[in-house]
């Protein structure tokens, strides 16, 4: 097994017209309900959820 360490970047905007095209569907599918609290009482909860999105996106890699 490689283990190493490395981040990846996301773009906000990207996301946001994923939630606007998609919304719940693509919410659910991917954040927990948790993350989807969190993140929707943010003022910019495009970019809360780009941030975790791109942390999960890390991980599974």
């Amino acid at each position: 097994m490689i283990i190493g360490l490395g981040h990846d970047v996301c773009d906000a905007r990207r996301i946001k017209k994923t939630l606007d095209r998609f919304g719940g569907r693509f919410l659910e599918r991917i954040f927990t309900a948790s993350e989807r609290e969190r993140c929707s009482k943010q003022t910019r909860c495009a970019e809360c959820f780009a941030r975790r999105f791109s942390a999960k996106e890390a991980l599974a890699k």
